[in-house]
């Protein structure tokens, strides 16, 4: 910003403008209340949770993807995947995650 006419023209730009003021010029006001955080119980479900739905969407992609070209539907994909030892599966492999996943977060 040292060239003269560049200068000359931020100059001009800048006049009859309201004066910028930005969301962060003011400050926000302070809640003495601290954020929650979730009980490791519900930590727990929710982390399990995640690791069962991305195990049934990976199962369900493969399976529609494999049964598609004979030509059964979507349903077909669903009714094969949704047993119970996929679900028993899904579950330990959740678990197993949690544990590890705390394991590497409280180590120092």
């Amino acid at each position: 910003m040292n060239h003269p006419i560049l200068k000359f023209f931020v100059a001009i730009s800048r006049v009859g403008a309201a004066p910028t003021v930005s969301c962060y010029s003011h400050s926000m006001p302070h809640d003495s209340r601290e954020p929650r955080k979730l009980t490791s119980i519900w930590r727990a479900i929710v982390e399990v949770g995640i690791v069962v739905f991305l195990l049934y969407s990976t199962l369900l992609m493969r399976e529609f993807i494999h049964a598609s070209g004979q030509g059964k539907s979507l349903l077909f994909a669903i009714k094969e995947i949704f047993t119970l030892a996929s679900l028993a599966v899904a579950i330990i492999s959740g678990v197993i995650g949690y544990v590890i996943w705390e394991y590497l977060r409280k180590r120092p």
